[in-house]
Order: structure tokens, then C-alpha cells, then sequence
């Protein structure tokens, strides 16, 4: 009997100190993390690669509560003047509709698993000073999180791995 209560308590000592493979406080999020998937599911329910296959963009946290993120498709067309301020209506529409960048501060509802970010700027003018709830987990290096109302419609989630 004796022999089952130390092995029952050794396991049990193993199971209650060891780190959760699953994380979710603010202290987490701090570092750097590069996009891998950015979905929008659709109100029809079909599923759309926002900013293409391999997504170039980051989210980056830092231990004062304050964010900034960048996305954009890898391969959106470049202005043919070489200048921003010159234009064409379609290499504005493109630039527009692929890429999103914003930032602001952000808390963390660990019990919840939710992050709340207060967005400051954004390229999307319809979010300045906007706060917004997304669910979010961390496994490991790979973060997840869900917004329910993307800038693109329908609901987004994004996958990002773990830079630093």
C-alpha cells in the first residue's frame, strides 16, 4: 500500500508542477510572432486565404502593453511611377485590399482567453480608436487568434509562430 501512495504522489508531483503546454497570459504574448495563416471564413461558410499562402506580416507585443501589426500578400502589384503619392486607382485598390496595418495598446483577459486591443491608427480608417475582443490561445510557439468581425468580412484566423 505503502508503494501505491509514493508512486500515486510522485505522479501527481510530475503532473501538478509541470509547465502547461498551454499558455494564455499577457506575460506570453510579449515577443515577436510572423504570420503563417490569415483565413477569412465567409458568411456562406467558404474559406478564403486573406493575404494569400504564405502571408508576410507580424504582430509584435511588447511588456508595456503596447502592439503593432503588419500583413500583407506577397505579391501585390507594384506602382509603376515607384511612388506612392502617384498612383493609379488600381494600384491604390491593390495596395488597400492587401495589406492591413495598425497598432495600439492591448490587456489580456487571461480567465476569458482574451485579448482586447485599443487601436490607435490604422490603415483601415474605420478602427481608429476602436476596441476590439479576440479569443486567442498559445500552444507552444504558435499563437492563434480569432476575430469574429475582419476588416474583409466574415470571421478571421490568423496563426502565427513564434519569432523571439
Amino acid at each position: 500500500m505503502k508503494a501505491v501512495v509514493a508512486a500515486a504522489s510522485l505522479f501527481l508531483s510530475f503532473v501538478l508542477f509541470l509547465p502547461s503546454s498551454f499558455a494564455e497570459t499577457a506575460k506570453d504574448l510579449v515577443g515577436t510572432w510572423k504570420y503563417v495563416v490569415n483565413q477569412t471564413t465567409k458568411q456562406d461558410g467558404s474559406k478564403v486565404e486573406t493575404y494569400g499562402k504564405e502571408p508576410k506580416g507580424i504582430i509584435m507585443f511588447d511588456s508595456g502593453g503596447h502592439f503593432m501589426l503588419f500583413i500583407a500578400k506577397p505579391n501585390a502589384m507594384k506602382f509603376a511611377s515607384k511612388s506612392r503619392l502617384n498612383g493609379t486607382p488600381e494600384e491604390y485598390k491593390n495596395a488597400v485590399y492587401n495589406s492591413i496595418a495598425y497598432y495600439g495598446t492591448y490587456k489580456v483577459d487571461e480567465p476569458a482567453k482574451i485579448l482586447a486591443w485599443s487601436i490607435d491608427a490604422a490603415t483601415f480608417p474605420n478602427w481608429y480608436g476602436v476596441t476590439q475582443r479576440r479569443h486567442f490561445s498559445i500552444k507552444g510557439d504558435e499563437l492563434r487568434i480569432t476575430n469574429r468581425v475582419g476588416s474583409s468580412g466574415g470571421s478571421v484566423l490568423s496563426v502565427l509562430k513564434r519569432l523571439n
